[in-house]
């Protein structure tokens, strides 16, 4: 699950960095250990390359984010769309973080 929630952020952190340099960006998150860990705020305990990755991600447009904490399972409209997302890459109905992997810039 955690994973999931990295590749998430870091999915998220890049397209900030490719598509609106220059904007300010609410990422909204669900996840306190994932957020936090990815703003250094906490140390990782494991999946440690992701993490950096994360991180590095971060790095790069960490003065462009604001977070924000919002529940799951309350339904928030596009949490709610994420764990949709996210079920759907668990039972590999979409594989699009190996596509991104490839395809994003690091």
């Amino acid at each position: 699950n955690n994973i999931g929630e990295f590749v998430a952020l870091l999915l998220a952190l890049r397209w900030v960095a490719l598509f609106v340099p220059r904007e300010v960006v609410v990422i909204q998150y669900d996840s306190e250990y994932a957020a936090s860990v990815t703003r250094r705020l906490s140390r990782p305990r494991e999946n440690l390359t992701t993490v950096l990755l994360a991180r590095a991600a971060f790095d790069a447009v960490a003065s462009q984010v604001i977070w924000e904490k919002v529940q799951s399972h309350t339904g928030h409209r596009l949490n709610d769309r994420a764990d949709v997302l996210a079920n759907c890459g668990a039972a590999e109905i979409a594989r699009g973080a190996d596509v991104l992997f490839d395809v994003l810039p690091p």
